[in-house]
């Protein structure tokens, strides 16, 4: 099944962390599902450099970390982030 592409960090895709922040916006590209995918933990510097971000399929993302296959149909406007200690996330609410 073809799901598309996202944005996620290198830390996920290169390093294995874990997804700890996505969100969903309108697409940017083609085949853009609007998925961002971050481990929540990088730092305004590291986001900034164009080489830490890289467009994948969402199936590769999955495969390293399967914890947010149940959220990827959520709508545009969706922000998660996980529990700690968990493979469960929560709708971050604006405070």
């Amino acid at each position: 099944m073809d799901q598309g592409t996202c944005l996620a960090t290198k830390a996920i895709m290169e390093e294995g962390a874990e997804v700890g922040y996505m969100f969903r916006e309108a697409s940017d590209f083609e085949d853009d599902t609007g998925w961002r995918f971050f481990t929540g933990d990088e730092s305004l510097d590291f986001i900034d450099q164009d080489d830490n971000i890289g467009i994948y399929k969402i199936a590769d993302v999955v495969k390293q970390d399967s914890s947010i296959e149940k959220y990827l149909n959520s709508s545009i406007g969706t922000e998660l982030e996980r529990t700690t200690g968990s493979k469960e996330f929560v709708i971050v609410t604006a405070e």
